[in-house]
Formats: C-alpha cells, structure tokens, sequence
C-alpha cells in the first residue's frame, strides 16, 4: 500500500525534529560506548582460565562503517537507505569503539598492549552491520553483526569461527541508539568470552597450538 503525499510530508516534518534539520548549525553532539564493570569482566571461567592465549588481531570493517557518523535505517519506509543523524556523532568509527571494549574485556590473557602482542593465537573480529534500525516511527533496535575467526600463531591458519547477531532495543533518537549499543556490545563481549572458554573446554589440543608460539 502506497502512503498518501500528506502521510509522508507528515513523517518528513517528525523525522525533521527526530534527526536534525538542515537549518541546524550547532555542534554535534559526540558520542561514546560507556563501560560496564559488570559485563566488561565477563564471565568468571574467561578470566580465570589462563590457558588459551590469544589477543586481539584487529576490529575491520567495510567502507561504510568507517566513519563516526550514527547510521540509522527506516525499516518501515524504504528499508534500502542507509542515514546518518545531522547533530549526532560517534567519537570515532565503530569499529574502533568495538576494539577499544572487547580490549577492555578480559578477552586477551596476555598483558600489555594487546595490538603489538605477537604470542598466541590472534582473534580476528568482522564488523558487519553496526546501525539502528526503525521498524516503526518511535521504535528502534541497535543492530550489532560480526564474525569471529580464531587463527593460529604463525601460519595464520583458522582454527574456528563463529557470527555473532545483537539486536538490543532502542528507541526514537540518537541517545537511544548509544543505549542500545551500549548493551549490544556488552552483549557480544560476554558471549564472545563464552565461547572462548567453551573451545579451551572443548578442544584441548587447541590450547597446545595457541600456546606454541610462546614456548
């Protein structure tokens, strides 16, 4: 069913107040992922088992979520459109934000700084999709995709791999949106521990080939 000109001028003019006008010249308002001591530790078994080391290789995303623009998506209108909000911004690239959260989530047994650590196995994450998407005016989730690669010290070799799909709720603007991240990142990061740990578990000879290369 087709919407009626006076249905669409109607939701320009929500929309407008929503997500910024072009008459607007104030600043942005930045935006950052604030961390939680309560999900950023994850769960007891990923910190406490020292076993599998790994670090963190790199957070890559495509060309479209390499910037700190807020995307949004209007699922109900035309769902083929990728937005941004005018006077909403991230503090850097998602992916960035990403990196900096799961750095910070015990994920990695070996210390120091994880980018430069050349021991263990190597933790590739995928950012696929890092929007908020409205399904109906008023209604939104953050919508939160990426895959995980697990690679073997040296050669690189995949050992295991596993997508991971977030979609917290959110609601009409922006700050919903970092909400909505917020518990959508905390999310990942506590699933991803558990599955971490689950493969030291499962996989015993796994923790042999990460550790090789720092014996």
């Amino acid at each position: 069913m087709h919407m009626s000109l006076v249905t669409l001028a109607a939701m320009a003019i929500l929309l407008s107040g929503c997500f910024g006008g072009a008459g607007g010249q104030s600043e942005p308002t930045y935006y950052d992922i604030p961390g939680n001591s309560t999900t950023n530790a994850g769960p007891a078994g990923a910190s406490a088992t020292p076993g599998l080391m790994l670090h963190i290789a790199d957070v890559r995303a495509p060309g479209w979520l390499m910037t700190p623009a807020m995307q949004y998506r209007l699922a109900y209108a035309d769902a083929s459109q990728r937005l941004s909000y005018t006077e909403s911004r991230w503090v850097a690239p998602p992916a960035e934000l990403l990196e900096q959260v799961l750095k910070r989530g015990n994920i990695s047994s070996i210390p120091g700084d994880v980018r430069i650590a050349t021991d263990g196995c190597q933790l590739l994450v995928n950012l696929d999709e890092f929007i908020q998407v409205f399904d109906a005016p008023g209604s939104s989730r953050a919508l939160l995709e990426t895959r995980v690669a697990l690679l073997a010290p040296r050669d690189h070799k995949l050992l295991a791999q596993r997508a991971f799909t977030q979609a917290a709720s959110a609601g009409a603007d922006a700050r919903s949106g970092v909400a909505g991240f917020t518990v959508a990142i905390h999310e990942l990061n506590t699933e991803l521990n558990v599955w971490l740990v689950q493969l030291e578990r499962d996989s015993p000879a796994l923790i042999g080939r990460c550790n090789a290369a720092s014996s």
